[in-house]
């Protein structure tokens, strides 16, 4: 499903937000989502920018010509398993509330 112009203005709007900057070529994902060249996306999104989610959502959206809402529904489950995954990185004792 291609991009309204509101979706393209609300992609750009939340860019800015998060500071987007467009990653190297070479962090270009392959395979599907959830495999280690998104982690290191996502990872790179995380030192580079003020919001991994939100730069991973503009990311797919831009690339993919899909609007945020496709983008995250069809991204929810990894992108939770991110987040569990920088929880228990910068709080080991997290795991308590995984389990």
């Amino acid at each position: 499903m291609p991009r309204t112009a509101d979706d393209v203005a609300f992609c750009d709007e939340l860019a800015a937000k998060a500071f987007y900057q467009p990653p190297p070529p070479a962090l270009e994902p392959s395979g599907p989502v959830g495999t280690s060249t998104w982690r290191e996306l996502s990872d790179w999104f995380e030192v580079h920018t003020q919001g991994w989610h939100d730069c991973l959502l503009v990311y797919i959206s831009r690339r993919w010509d899909t609007p945020i809402a496709v983008a995250y529904a069809e991204t929810d489950a990894w992108m939770k398993g991110e987040f569990q995954r920088r929880d228990l990185r910068d709080d080991p004792d997290a795991v308590v509330s995984y389990n």
